[in-house]
């Protein structure tokens, strides 16, 4: 399972690289990165999802769990 999560980090990596305002695609990211416990990367990931859609559903209900 490790190294298909190094995988699907790549995947959205690659995504963000093309489309560096794809929210989604960050969102996943984040979550990535928390479900392997590096929740340095995770907040930082979430945090740029929020400052490119604040007003994002997704991006507000994940902030009710950061709080």
């Amino acid at each position: 399972m490790g190294s298909e999560m190094c995988i699907r980090d790549r995947y959205y990596q690659q995504i963000i690289a093309i489309e560096p305002d794809n929210v989604d695609a960050y969102i996943s990211l984040a979550t990535q990165y928390s479900w392997k416990g590096e929740m340095d990367k995770a907040i930082v990931t979430f945090e740029k999802a929020e400052s490119i859609a604040p007003d994002n559903v997704a991006v507000l209900e994940l902030s009710l769990i950061h709080i």
